[in-house]
């Protein structure tokens, strides 16, 4: 019989296909051409599967075969099937068993077993390098050679990739002893030919290798030098200790670069041998690079003396990052300016300090030598005479973004910067009358129209001129208008629908007030060319929010009402926007006036929802949650009185909803028994529940997110012993909250040792574990707050 050899896919696709009594063979003979089975690569592997459940895979007995081939500027490997009774073993020499035991298994081989046909099942890989030694170390590792480049690494993940490797530890085994003989083997050749950044970078690109394989590679080889790491949201964490707090806004939210965060000055002296060595260090960019990490974050969370190694270390190892944040220094700021000033190759996008304070001569003269687009002040007190800082804002031509929060600086520069055909994003915030009133002066000094596009500024409930909105006007470029925690005496309606209407390319419009009237809401939401709208009242005394969408633009993906008596009317128009994707009524009331229609849903591809029990009792909620069936964010507050039955959630649900927050509400069993189906659930918070005939624990062994929940909120809810130890079938969890009611917990073996934060409080002081001794015996070192109510 003639040999058919087709990819994969298609085979997969054919053993689905009901095709009676015709055998699979003569049916793939009546449909394909020949392949021609000579191989335009120079490794060609066949293999079959066996009656022992096992791939054996044959080469062509060659001689002289060398491992490695040098660089390939493209790599390439291809699996096709055949299927015969019989294959030749003619000059055929059988290299490798592949058993779905091996140390590293791949999905692509292993779905060879799941077919149930009568032929032998065989095929043949090709590819243009040695895929025989790869093969052998995902079977035993000891045969990896001591002597290790970049190019073998690159082939191997590229395996990977092509095969579907499974993922478990075994892969992170593996890649830790692969850097483990990188870096440690002797060498006589150029350390730069042994690990090519480049061609790392260039590979992990253009392959578009995933986060997984990515940060794998970085622990594998950040465990070599045993540097205690974490990471939270594809951003990497270095602590002392992997139970070790660290404050996630820390991470820097200005720039697009992923973020490595070194939470403590001190880390630097334990891993001073790593930062002197150049190999290490340039391997540690390159992964860091492939991975998206652009950014350091250095923030002295003790507030410790800054040592004197730390500048000479720091100076080492800055250079590779293109975004710079300090937080929190004390004592040696200007040591460490100074040290950064020297470095010839640092070349910065975006520099931010936080917490500090400045030398202006030292600190714009660092600034002056970089070609910033972005600066970020918060807090931040600038010494000396702050002309410098007037004078290097003036004089940049490079700086696009500035976000300044309760600094020490006056104001004279800000109609420069309006001026500056660069800027295009402002973001300012106020802690004292005195700035205010200052920065209005200069504000409405500002009469030119600009090229700004997004202006956004928090007042601090500080009192603003009603003239401050007439300069608005001048701001017609922009694209985004946050203007928020201001108090104003005088009706600004006018003045701020002209300044608006003045606005052609306005997307994002937050604003705040307390009387704005039905007109102007009207306005807001007819607006053309507006996308998100985030209207907050200042105070409850306004009346119940009554729109009619007849003339609205329809293309609002967000909408945020706050602290708004909305009418129920609203409600209905709301939900009949087809585009909406966020809807949040935060604070919310629901006036009793409104339409008695029936809510017509159109919004049916809202991803986030934020909403209370009271809205929701006055609506078809049960129809609502069946027909919302993207939702990645629910959130549903003071729904005790109201039941909110989440058993009817949609079951689109399942596989998108990661944030549930379900607070002072009920819970019946039926709710639990669909909430367990939902698949990524990561953070789930039902602080101050009531479990009606029930607990938490009866979600049971089954439940869908037991893998992938990283916070859990138990606060103010009665649990018992059951609940505890149900809490360690969660396998990734990393905060967690709980309340603990009349329990004694003697024999309580309660161990959650990966848990990053916990937070318990005491409710009963009869409790036998007093607050100080609680951490002891829960076995837990990282308990971050106790309480006692």
């Amino acid at each position: 019989m003639k040999k058919i050899f087709i990819n994969f896919w298609d085979l997969t696709k054919l053993l689905q296909i009901n095709i009676g009594k015709l055998s699979l063979t003569i049916f793939i003979l009546s449909i394909l051409t020949p392949l021609n089975f000579s191989a335009a690569h120079k490794f060609v592997f066949k293999f079959e599967r066996n009656e022992n459940s096992e791939i054996i895979f044959y080469s062509e007995i060659q001689k002289n075969i060398t491992i490695f081939e040098g660089k390939n500027e493209e790599y390439y490997l291809s699996v096709l099937y055949c299927l015969d009774s019989k294959q030749s073993k003619t000059c055929l020499n059988s290299i490798f068993t592949y058993k779905k035991e091996n140390f590293i298994g791949f999905e692509v081989l292993n779905k060879l077993f799941n077919f149930d046909t009568s032929e032998s099942l065989n095929g043949k890989i090709e590819c243009n390098f040695n895929l025989l030694y790869f093969l052998s170390l995902t079977k035993d590792i000891s045969e990896l050679s001591e002597k290790i480049n970049s190019n073998q690494l690159i082939i191997l993940l590229f395996i990977f990739k092509s095969l579907k490797a499974i993922k478990n530890k075994n892969i992170f085994e593996l890649l830790q002893r692969i850097f483990f003989n990188l870096i440690n083997q002797r060498i006589d050749e150029p350390r730069s030919e042994i690990f090519n950044s480049e061609e790392i970078n260039k590979f992990l690109t253009r392959y578009k290798i995933g986060f997984y394989f990515k940060k794998n590679l970085l622990s594998a080889f950040l465990k070599n030098l045993m540097v205690e790491h974490v990471f939270y949201d594809e951003n990497l964490v270095w602590v002392k200790d992997t139970k070790e707090i660290f404050d996630p806004q820390q991470l820097n939210e200005h720039v697009l670069y992923k973020n490595l965060l070194i939470n403590d000055f001190e880390i630097f002296d334990s891993f001073e041998m790593f930062i002197h060595n150049h190999f290490s260090l340039n391997i540690f960019q390159a992964l860091l690079n492939g991975i998206g990490i652009e950014s350091l974050i250095i923030n002295n969370s003790r507030s410790n003396q800054i040592h004197r190694s730390f500048s000479s270390l720091l100076k080492n190892f800055v250079s590779g990052f293109k975004s710079l944040k300090f937080s929190n220094l004390t004592g040696s700021t200007e040591t460490i300016l100074r040290k950064l000033n020297e470095i010839p190759n640092l070349n910065l996008e975006f520099f931010s300090m936080r917490k500090s304070t400045a030398d202006s001569n030292i600190f714009f003269s660092l600034l002056r030598k970089q070609r910033l687009k972005g600066l970020v002040l918060d807090n931040v007190t600038i010494t000396s005479d702050t002309t410098e800082f007037f004078d290097y804002l003036t004089s940049n031509r490079t700086l696009e973004y500035i976000f300044f929060k309760d600094i020490e600086i006056t104001f004279y520069w800000w109609i420069s910067i309006v001026k500056k055909s660069t800027m295009a994003r402002i973001i300012l915030s106020f802690d004292s009358p005195f700035k205010v009133n200052k920065f209005i002066d200069q504000f409405t000094m500002s009469s030119y129209k600009n090229n700004i596009l997004h202006l956004d500024i928090w007042f601090n409930f500080f009192k603003i001129p009603k003239e401050f909105f007439d300069f608005l006007w001048y701001f017609r470029c922009l694209k985004t208008l946050k203007i928020f925690g201001y108090k104003v005496d005088e009706n600004i309606e006018s003045r701020l629908y002209r300044a608006i209407e003045n606005m052609n390319a306005l997307k994002n419009l937050g604003i705040e007030y307390s009387d704005f009237s039905d007109e102007i809401y009207n306005y807001f939401f007819e607006k053309q060319g507006l996308s998100i709208l985030h209207i907050k009242n200042s105070f409850s005394n306004q009346k119940a929010l009554n729109i009619s969408l007849f003339n609205a633009n329809l293309l609002f993906t967000q909408i945020i009402l706050e602290n708004i008596d909305i009418s129920l009317n609203t409600i209905f128009e709301l939900f009949k926007l087809e585009n909406l994707e966020v809807l949040e009524l935060r604070l919310s009331k629901l006036s009793d006036n409104g339409s008695s229609e029936s809510l017509n849903l159109k919004s049916r591809n809202i991803d986030s929802l934020s909403l209370n029990g009271i809205v929701l009792n006055s609506l078809n909620f049960i129809d609502i949650f069946n027909k919302l069936n993207c939702l990645k964010t629910l959130q549903l507050f003071e729904c005790r009185k109201f039941p909110c039955y989440l058993a009817n959630l949609g079951f689109g649900c399942n596989l998108t909803l990661k944030t549930l927050c379900y607070k002072n509400g009920v819970l019946h069993k039926e709710d639990l028994d669909r909430l367990k189906l939902l698949a990524v659930l990561e953070k789930l918070d039902f602080y101050k529940c009531e479990f009606i005939e029930c607990s938490f624990g009866e979600l049971g062994k089954d439940c869908r997110f037991l893998g992938s929940l990283k916070s859990l909120d138990l606060s103010n809810i009665n649990i018992n012993i059951q609940d505890l130890k149900y809490l360690l079938n969660f396998k990734h969890l990393k905060n967690l909250g709980l309340f603990f009611n009349y329990l004694h917990l003697q024999g309580v073996k309660f161990n959650l040792g990966r848990l990053a934060r916990i937070h318990f409080s005491l409710k009963n002081r009869n409790i036998k574990a007093k607050p100080k001794n609680l951490k002891r015996y829960l076995y837990e070192n990282s308990i971050e707050e106790i309480s006692e109510i």
